[in-house]
């Protein structure tokens, strides 16, 4: 049994969801469609949000996010002890962590036959604004790290919603039964936007669609599709339902516009997964 569910986000200012630098132009990550050009959010950078969310929530994570150092430039200390680096962490294969379900790949160096794996059992796609980016910029003087000089620049800003999925696979996170209900609760605190957190945007969602079903082929990915919703006005949630019944997908829909709040959705899709046989 599978489990999608649709987010689309409340309005944020993306600024620090960064593509290439050019110059002194921070510009955002961007994709050209027939209606326009739509600014994106990395798939990584939201599971990594969501790993970051749940670790914050209290969930039992063997590899959790620290600070980068030196030692650890990755900003990640693996296993029971705080040991900043790969060696000597317990245990080698994170059965019974949460985090599990993103998958793992343990190769101990010249020890190939020691490397342990596990394919995630959680996808996330990338987030694409649901207006296109008109080309907004904003003028910024930062100071450089060494030395007292200021450092100006520019960078690329868009004020939308996002819109992403996730699809997961219950049948693999029916042997951790505290994953899934950390992940869901985390899609309510997710920041992306990199280490400067005065620029990181928050995708607590606005809407809410779900939906439980046998096969992986039908997951929904596709159902954010041509969706606009402009940041300051509600969402209407009549194309969504529209084309859910003209693809013969059964979905549920929660949050601005419909009857039902984002916290109550997260306990009805949990109480609906526990009761299932994945």
């Amino acid at each position: 049994m599978y489990l999608t569910l649709l987010v689309v986000t409340n309005p944020v200012l993306a600024s620090n969801n960064r593509g290439e630098n050019e110059g002194n132009l921070q510009t955002l990550q961007k994709v050209r469609t027939r209606e326009g050009m739509r600014t994106v959010l990395s798939g990584y950078a939201i599971k990594r949000a969501i790993r970051d969310a749940m670790q914050a929530n209290g969930a039992k994570m063997w590899r959790r996010s620290v600070d980068p150092d030196q030692v650890n430039r990755a900003g990640y200390i693996y296993g029971e002890n705080d040991s900043p680096t790969l060696a000597g962490a317990e245990p080698k294969a994170p059965e019974g962590y949460d985090d599990v379900v993103f998958g793992y790949m343990s190769a101990p160096k010249g020890k190939a036959e020691d490397a342990v794996k596990r394919a995630g059992c959680v996808e996330v796609s990338a987030a694409l604004s649901t207006t296109p980016y008109d080309g907004d910029m904003a003028f910024v003087q930062g100071l450089k790290a060494a030395t007292p000089d200021l450092a100006p620049f520019s960078h690329e800003r868009h004020y939308t919603r996002y819109q992403f999925t996730l699809t997961m696979n219950l049948g693999d996170l029916a042997g951790q039964p505290t994953s899934l209900p950390y992940l869901l609760d985390s899609l309510r605190f997710l920041r992306v936007g990199g280490s400067h957190a005065s620029n990181a945007s928050e995708l607590s969602p606005a809407v809410l669609a779900w939906r439980f079903h046998k096969a992986p082929g039908r997951g929904g990915l596709h159902l954010g599709a041509g969706l606009d919703f402009l940041p300051d006005e509600s969402v209407d949630l009549t194309p969504l339902r529209t084309r859910c019944v003209d693809l013969g997908l059964d979905l549920n829909v929660a949050g601005q516009g419909a009857d039902m709040t984002i916290a109550k959705a997260l306990d009805a899709i949990k109480e609906r997964a526990e009761g299932l046989s994945c």
